[in-house]
């Protein structure tokens, strides 16, 4: 399911589809979950540079899966 949920998260992106919050919530949390966080942080990356504002929850469970993958310095301030 993460593979799915970044290839659609990528496609739309390409498309010039900047998604809300909510829908965007759901590619994340399913990439995140898989820890795939180098696929999360690219797609996070490419949403940004087109406008996309985050919210809170999005960094706290991308800090949190950098953390339980052993990759805890990139999630400290």
């Amino acid at each position: 399911m993460p593979r799915e949920a970044g290839a659609l998260s990528r496609k739309l992106g390409e498309g010039g589809y900047l998604p809300d919050i909510s829908t965007f919530n759901i590619p994340v949390t399913c990439l995140l979950k898989g820890l795939d966080v180098n696929e999360t942080c690219g797609m996070l990356d490419r949403f940004i540079e087109q406008g996309a504002k985050l919210g809170f929850s999005i960094y706290l469970e991308l800090i949190e899966t950098l953390y339980k993958a052993g990759r805890g310095m990139e999630g400290d301030p």
